[in-house]
């Protein structure tokens, strides 16, 4: 920082640093809080947006204030400097952007930055990323390609071959989400690979491509692994066959409720909601259990008429024991506690329109869903089960 700087000026500018990259780690963190809908990510983007402006207003002295105020120590701290970088057009500063991409712990911030930004900003830079020698870089070009829903080309088709994981993961996953199926023998040949997250993703991008052969294999691999958020596993029971997904269930019963819970409401199976009522009586899994009737059902999960308050003694996240060693915190948190006894006569109003066999999400038939609706008035986390493709 150099001596003649204006005061106001660091000040002001170290508070849009940290305001947005801080604003960054909300808004990931957002994507699957279980009480945060679309708009709630649109105000967070809107002020993560406007701590943009204020750097971008301060022009150059802005932007050497800022490279000094910055450690890169998280991704919020990349993203924020690659946005006004890549945006710049300057050939110095992209190419300090993209720099991060050789180093996985900043480049999950650049890839951000890239998605942030309009196709018509980024789409030289992303080439270049694609023809690139370093693997990281390449890796980068993908997924930032897939960010836009753009095809990367043939480098995806190599990449699906390569020796090196984490740019074969990223083939894998861009692949699936892109819905090439015309690379599916490709994406077959990853299923006998030696590593667990290779074969995972390839087996989620041909599930996503219509393989729901697949979807035990994946969901078992995907919760092997520890998988958080669940994306996979959610996708699998989605993609399920009703004879896998019910013996699924049934084993799940058994071993775990929650996970079980979360089964079910991703499965969409109204025959299921009688069990899922059973469980709200357990506190163990009640805010779990209503959470999946909700999205079954149509139930709103802020409907205080259907909410009790939270059971004596009840506290989310770590303990305050020093002797606990379990200091992760609770991502159901923010989950309602549902009044059983509301909740079963809501229901019980229903349950008629609701018929077994079929599939429903928010209370409509999966063919009926109207996915405008459901992402101008769902939670963040009934637009991801609603919007899967598989």
């Amino acid at each position: 920082m150099r001596p003649d700087d204006p005061p106001i000026i660091v000040d002001i500018v170290s508070q849009h640093v940290e305001e947005a990259a801080f604003l960054w780690c909300m808004r990931q963190q957002a994507r699957w809080e279980p009480l945060h809908r679309p708009e709630d990510l649109r105000e967070l983007e809107d002020r993560l947006e406007a701590h943009l402006d204020g750097l971008r207003i301060a022009g150059e002295p802005g932007w050497a204030l800022m490279r000094e105020l910055l450690d890169d120590e998280d991704e919020g701290e990349v993203f924020v400097p690659c946005v006004l970088a890549l945006e710049s057009g300057d050939p110095a500063r992209v190419r300090s952007a993209l720099a991060y991409a050789e180093d996985p712990e900043t480049a999950e911030g650049l890839v951000s930055a890239l998605g942030w930004l309009p196709w018509r900003v980024v789409s030289s830079a992303v080439h270049e990323l694609l023809l690139s020698e370093h693997l990281g870089r390449v890796r980068v070009g993908l997924l930032a390609s897939a960010a836009h829903q753009r095809f990367p080309g043939e480098v995806l088709e190599a990449s699906l071959s390569s020796s090196d994981e984490p740019l074969r993961c990223a083939a894998l996953q861009v692949a699936g989400l892109l819905d090439r199926g015309e690379l599916t023998s490709r994406i077959q040949a990853s299923l006998q690979h030696d590593s667990a997250p290779v074969q995972e993703l390839a087996c989620a991008a041909l599930v996503r491509l219509g393989q729901a052969h697949l979807a035990r294999r994946l969901y078992d691999l995907a919760r092997a692994r520890g998988e958080h958020p669940p994306h996979h596993q959610l996708l699998a029971v989605r993609a399920m066959e009703p004879g896998p997904q019910r013996t699924l269930f049934e084993e799940l019963q058994r071993s775990d409720p929650v996970v079980a819970a979360r089964a079910a409401g991703a499965a969409g199976r109204p025959e299921w909601v009688p069990w899922l009522l059973d469980q709200m009586r357990d506190p163990d899994v009640a805010r779990q259990a209503y959470e999946a009737f909700a999205l079954v059902t149509g139930a709103d999960l802020e409907d205080d008429t259907l909410l009790r308050e939270p059971p004596e003694g009840f506290a989310p996240g770590p303990s305050d024991d020093p002797e606990d060693e379990d200091v992760a915190m609770d991502p159901d948190e923010d989950l309602p506690w549902p009044d059983i006894e509301a909740v079963r006569a809501w229901w019980g109003e229903r349950a008629s329109g609701f018929r077994g066999g079929n599939r429903y999400l928010l209370g409509v038939p999966w063919a009926e869903v109207d996915e405008e609706r459901l992402r101008r008035e769902g939670f963040v986390r009934q637009v991801w089960v609603g919007t899967l493709r598989g």
